[in-house]
């Protein structure tokens, strides 16, 4: 069949016109799933931003516990080193990150007949309220090394 009489065949037939609804079709089911798609695509983005930020809240939380906890370790370390001369009181301290911490300390002592039972709480807080505390315990006989 020539060209001619080929497309005259589809013309009578209405072969156009339903290639040109097959073509509507498919170009509307193309958006559709390209629709479905993009927001399919939007909820990932949304779910994986709250996974970031949470896990970034709970580094920033991890971070600040551990300076807080190698702060107070230090301080039991100043009272177990001497605890007669460790006293009551609150002090300012700073890391190695540059994050502020504030040290509360209060020292006890029991007198017992063989020596001397000091027992220390330590408080770590900083400007969101207590971070970490520790309670540490050292008995020296005789009253004094």
């Amino acid at each position: 069949m020539p060209r001619q009489e080929h497309y005259d065949f589809l013309a009578r037939s209405g072969g156009a016109s339903r290639n040109k609804r097959r073509s509507n079709w498919s170009s509307t089911a193309f958006l559709v799933e390209s629709l479905v798609l993009l927001f399919f695509l939007i909820a990932c983005l949304a779910v994986f931003t709250q996974m970031f930020a949470h896990s970034w809240q709970a580094s920033s939380n991890a971070s600040r516990l551990s300076a807080a906890c190698v702060v107070a370790q230090n301080a039991a370390e100043d009272f177990e080193a001497n605890p007669q001369g460790v006293q009551n009181g609150a002090f300012d301290v700073n890391d190695a990150d540059g994050a502020s911490f504030h040290v509360n300390r209060t020292v006890e002592s029991e007198a017992t007949a063989a020596g001397t039972m000091y027992t220390v709480h330590i408080a770590v807080s900083d400007d969101t309220g207590e971070v970490y505390s520790l309670e540490a315990q050292r008995y020296m006989e005789g009253g004094a090394r």
